[in-house]
């Protein structure tokens, strides 16, 4: 889609060059002035509305989200199990861009609090900042403590608000 989007640019670009250096022509401006001025004026226009439509909008997740599909993972994630409610285990997995914006890397973590080997369903849960600055008291995991710290604090909240982990999904 970006190229789409970068040929249509640089195709806009290039029509308003030749109309303005056709109507600096026609207003007496010398040839050369008038070429000089319609190619600066249209790489100008095409530098801003590239950086407008095509590098500003992958500064900002939200932004991000409408114009790489890929992205809409990206964020800090919980996972709980669904159909174990004695044992429970959770995940906490976080992704995130790379430098060149074109896929979505992920580390995460597991802790399992019993000791029989089972297998499990889960459900994943995005954690805005807004929810981790609740649980942890920052904005994003930075330690293990910081992990361990939010393990508890959502197992107890998911306990105390009564979610049946079996089948509940919803955090």
């Amino acid at each position: 889609m970006r190229k789409s989007i970068d040929a249509a640019l640089l195709l806009l670009a290039s029509t308003i060059a030749i109309e303005l250096n056709r109507r600096l022509l026609a207003a007496g401006f010398d040839v050369w002035l008038s070429l000089l001025v319609s190619v600066a004026v249209s790489v100008g226009l095409y530098k801003v509305l590239e950086y407008g439509l095509l590098e500003f909008p992958v500064r900002y997740q939200s932004l991000r989200q409408l114009i790489k599909p890929e992205s809409r993972m990206e964020g800090n994630w919980i996972s709980r199990p669904i159909n174990i409610r004695e044992r429970p285990g959770y995940g906490v997995v976080n992704f995130e861009k790379d430098g060149s914006g074109k896929y979505t890397r992920a580390t995460g973590f597991f802790g399992d609090v019993g000791s029989i080997v089972a297998k499990s369903s889960f459900f994943m849960n995005r954690l805005e900042e807004a929810d981790l600055e609740r649980y942890i008291g920052k904005k994003s995991i930075q330690t293990h403590e910081d992990l361990a710290v939010l393990i508890r604090a959502y197992h107890h909240t998911m306990k105390d608000q009564g979610a049946d982990i079996r089948e509940n999904g919803a955090g």
